[in-house]
């Protein structure tokens, strides 16, 4: 009996660290996008930020090809306030809406 109590206690434990792993999979969401000038070209080295909140995350810095990427974002919520900033200018403000997963805050268009 004691030898079934015992494999029991590790199914047990290997099924409570399985769940707690999905669980903090689907607690961490993340954000990409990408910033572009007026005429379509990207623009590297912007800060961006993302506002929860009064918790503001980043800078994330804009690559060659003017794409930025955020993880572990909180995800119970509905939505982001996205900040891009050109040194201390802010340059766009916007609202990113979280539905689950990945949310793409598209192209942003600094004119």
């Amino acid at each position: 009996m004691a030898r079934h109590s015992g494999l029991l206690g590790i199914v047990v434990l290997v099924g409570l660290v399985l769940l707690a792993s999905s669980y903090a999979y689907a607690a961490s969401g993340a954000i990409v996008g990408k910033v572009r000038d007026g005429q379509e070209r990207p623009i590297p080295g912007l800060s961006v930020y993302v506002v929860v909140g009064q918790v503001r995350m980043g800078p994330a810095i804009t690559q060659d090809d003017g794409k930025f990427f955020f993880a572990n974002v909180p995800t119970n919520i509905t939505g982001y306030n996205l900040q891009v900033f050109w040194g201390k200018k802010l340059k766009f403000q916007g609202w990113v809406p979280y539905m689950g997963g990945i949310a793409d805050a598209g192209t942003i268009v600094l004119k």
